[in-house]
């Protein structure tokens, strides 16, 4: 599950550089007109016509780049876990804990929902690595004796 969120991460980092802002806000727009016609005061279709008409150009760019980034990171991470290399778990505690931070950072500026379902995440995802890298060193701990 982890590799395939990083890649599809990865994936998205790259279609969201090649798609420009005009395009995306074409999308929302046909996704959410039928919803609009029905009732023109429907929350999640207003609010989704809004952010895509605010979307600019720099928030399009930051966000391609941290989805590929936070993916290519992950992706090398997960291989390390797959073959169960205990200097992996520490790893992909200390990237998750960075991105955190930064996304705290920046939600402090941005104030994104984006963001912070992002970070609700990541922290699930440290969760279920310290718990596994537990289970991993009890294991390796066993083998030894």
């Amino acid at each position: 599950m982890k590799g395939a969120h990083a890649l599809i991460e990865c994936i998205g980092g790259v279609a969201l550089y090649l798609v420009s802002t005009g395009t995306i806000e074409a999308l929302v727009n046909r996704a959410t007109q039928e919803e609009l016609l029905e009732n023109p005061k429907d929350f999640v279709a207003t609010h989704l016509l809004t952010a895509a008409q605010q979307f600019s150009v720099g928030t399009k760019t930051f966000y391609a780049f941290y989805l590929l980034s936070h993916g290519l990171i992950k992706v090398l991470l997960v291989v390390g876990l797959l073959r169960n290399q205990l200097w992996s778990y520490p790893a992909s505690l200390v990237a998750l804990a960075g991105f955190i931070a930064y996304q705290v950072y920046r939600f402090s500026y941005t104030h994104s929902v984006g963001l912070i379902l992002l970070t609700v995440f990541d922290l699930i995802v440290m969760a279920l690595i310290w718990h596994e890298w537990r289970l991993m060193r009890h294991v390796s701990t066993a083998q030894a004796k």
